[in-house]
């Protein structure tokens, strides 16, 4: 028998194993590029074209796939059989011009698309109306690269048109550089929404405020018979309050409308009103009574500062004797004026009840009541009733004092069943307060309170409320949405409470929703506000208990998400115990702020080489992607100025009772 070659079956699993084993991808760059050659070739020799399109009588030979490859336009219309295109050999488009078809055409081809500031509104409306999104990704890209204060109203037209997500940017442009926007009166031409989001901003930068007022009266005097019907919705949000009264009453009262409109009339009594009641202006809650500026992160020690995000440093703004060798005294923000009251004076070696005000319209100090007891380790908590009351909690003989703002006095509120703390988080809710944490002063042990407890602020009584999760001194305590939410503070180690806790009043319960990131063994929180949605916090991080140096850094939290914001270094505040809270300046007054060197050289015997004069808002602006003096390249999404560079720096506090822990309670 002669010998035959055998061959052995292979298993599918095995050919299957081997070839895995053995596979490489190899890639040939050019592939795409040739293929789009090879297809932009075809479609001008008409080679394979299965589809005529028709713009203003001019015809373009096309690949049917190649437009459904690359417009969810043509993908819809034709790969559904339902349609009568789907089977058309020409389909004649009639919103497009035929220049902005045969650019869309050419960047299908091409990857490639001719832009001119002559051409651009027709290529949008062809490649937003053929859903070609990766056109219309150059087309604002276009936009940001070739806007100017000369054409920014044109271009910020375009984009309202289109809808195109770069709207916001041009918007932001328009808002931060509308002095010079002004000059070429271009403003006219904007539509009633386009100027009515203008004058609602708080980034509106244009001022003194009688200049927002003018600059609405000229919008509606240049085409009188189809504007003037929205005055009274315009004056709604120009801010009377925050002009000079005699400009108010010589300027814009001597316009006729103002006084013919019911609804101007209205404004125009209310802003009477305001100058003529001087203490009621700090309980305002009227829109038309706020400063027209972005809030800004301000340090209050011997002196205050404020932090310029652009240039990365806190400049000096003005003295602060009302804070003065003053520990343990306490801030609250009521209407965008800073409360400073209580604390341990070291000048008299004491505990002192005195109260200022700081008014940042004009950058000054002034005192006010005091407090019925002389009052540290308190709460200060804010607002309650019209009128923009306020109270204190405090160690004491009696727990809580509540301040009227505007008869400028305080009165104690008896509460028997509140038993007296130290530290404790406190915030209001309509006419009650809500007073959570702290320690307890009768003892020597000086054990954390384990309750939470609500007080009605006009009878005094106490309600018991269900405990927190975790104890804790110091915290802050919000109130937003009939809901209560417990953040930050120490445990009696004066480490961190990291835990954020939510009490929602209905069902009377706390439950635990995040936990603020810890990297460092020792952190606090140094200071927090709600701004909507987000809790703005600053966090120190230190080296020790005993650590007199800090990192100080910013970040925020997400109630509804509940995310937290990759924190940001920010720089060196100052050299002694400091406070932070946010305020809103009028830019006049930042513009006029002395330069901290100056100022150093009359007062300090040591110079900071990071404070310097706030930098004024008429630094000259060119373009979108050039540097503004309000905060860097609007192409950048980013805000974050801050250096990366690490910093540490000296602090000293003193605390009366353990002084040899370091704090955030001071």
């Amino acid at each position: 028998m002669d010998d035959e070659q055998v061959s052995t079956p292979t298993s599918d699993s095995t050919i299957k194993i081997i070839s895995d084993l053995d596979l490489r991808t190899k890639k040939a760059y050019q592939f795409k590029t040739s293929v789009l050659e090879r297809l932009r070739e075809q479609r001008n020799s008409r080679e394979f074209c299965d589809l005529v399109l028709c713009a203003e009588n001019e015809k373009f030979n096309v690949h049917k796939c190649v437009l459904v490859a690359s417009s969810d336009y043509f993908e819809a219309m034709i790969s559904r059989s339902g349609m009568q295109e789907a089977t058309a050999d020409t389909i004649e488009l009639k919103d497009i011009t035929a220049n902005g078809l045969r650019a869309v055409l050419d960047f299908i081809y091409t990857g490639e698309l001719s832009l001119s500031i002559e051409n651009i509104a027709e290529v949008l409306r062809a490649v937003t109306h053929l859903q070609v999104h990766h056109a219309i990704k150059l087309c604002e890209d276009f936009l940001i690269e070739e806007t100017t204060v000369e054409n920014c109203i044109d271009v910020l037209s375009l984009a309202d048109l289109f809808s195109i997500p770069v709207l916001e940017k041009i918007n932001k442009f328009v808002l931060r550089n509308f002095p010079k926007v002004a000059l070429n009166e271009g403003f006219k031409r904007l539509t009633y929404d386009q100027i009515l989001y203008l004058i609602r901003s708080n980034e509106f930068r244009l001022y003194p405020e009688i200049k927002v007022f003018d600059m609405c009266v000229e919008w509606l005097k240049s085409d009188e018979q189809h504007r003037m019907m929205y005055a009274s919705s315009l004056m709604e949000h120009v801010r009377f309050q925050t002009m000079k009264p005699e400009e108010f009453n010589d300027l814009v009262m001597s316009h006729e409308f103002m006084k013919t409109d019911p609804d101007c009339t209205r404004y125009a009594l209310e802003a009477y009103s305001y100058f003529s009641l001087p203490n009621r202006q700090y309980c305002s809650k009227s829109s038309r009574s706020k400063i027209r500026n972005e809030a800004s992160l301000v340090c209050v020690n011997e002196s205050m500062y404020i932090l310029n995000k652009h240039d990365d440093v806190w400049e000096y703004m003005c003295n602060s004797l009302a804070t003065w060798r003053t520990l343990s005294q306490k801030f609250v923000v009521v209407n965008n004026f800073l409360y400073a009251c209580g604390g341990y004076s070291e000048n008299n070696r004491e505990t002192t009840n005195a109260c200022y005000r700081f008014d940042p319209r004009t950058g000054l100090w002034s005192e006010i009541a005091r407090l019925c007891e002389k009052r540290q380790f308190f709460s200060l908590a804010g607002v309650y009733g019209d009128k923009g009351n306020f109270y204190a909690t405090h160690p004491c003989s009696t727990a809580i004092e509540v301040y009227n703002i505007e008869k400028d006095q305080w009165r104690t509120l008896a509460c028997i069943d509140l038993p007296i703390l130290k530290w404790p988080g406190a915030c209001v809710a309509e006419n009650v307060a809500f007073v959570i944490g702290g320690k307890h002063t009768d003892g020597l042990n000086h054990r954390l309170s384990e309750n939470s407890y609500m007080v009605d602020l006009e009878s005094g009584h106490v309600t018991i409320c269900a405990p927190p999760l975790t104890v804790r001194f110091n915290p802050t305590v919000f109130y937003q949405n009939k809901r209560l939410i417990l953040f930050g503070g120490e445990d009696d180690k004066y480490r961190l409470a990291p835990c954020i806790e939510m009490y929602d009043l209905s069902t009377n319960q706390w439950t635990e929703i995040a936990t603020i990131p810890v990297s460092h063994s020792y952190q606090c929180i140094s200071s927090s506000s709600i701004m909507g949605d987000k809790i703005h916090y600053l966090l120190e991080e230190h080296d020790g208990p005993s650590s007199e140096s800090y990192i100080l850094k910013s970040s925020y939290f997400d109630i509804e998400k509940r995310t937290f914001e990759r924190s940001v270094q920010l720089p060196h505040p100052s050299t002694l115990a400091s406070k932070w809270c946010s305020l809103v300046f009028p830019q006049q007054f930042l513009d006029g702020c002395q330069t901290f060197d100056n100022h150093e050289s009359h007062h300090h015997h040591h110079h900071h080489p990071h404070y310097h004069h706030y930098p004024s808002d008429n630094a000259p602006r060119h373009s979108l992607g050039e540097t503004t003096s309000s905060g860097g390249d609007i192409s950048s999404s980013s805000t974050n100025s801050a250096s990366n560079s690490p910093m540490i720096y000296q602090r000293h506090r003193y605390y009366p009772e353990h002084h040899h822990h370091r704090t955030c309670s001071n």
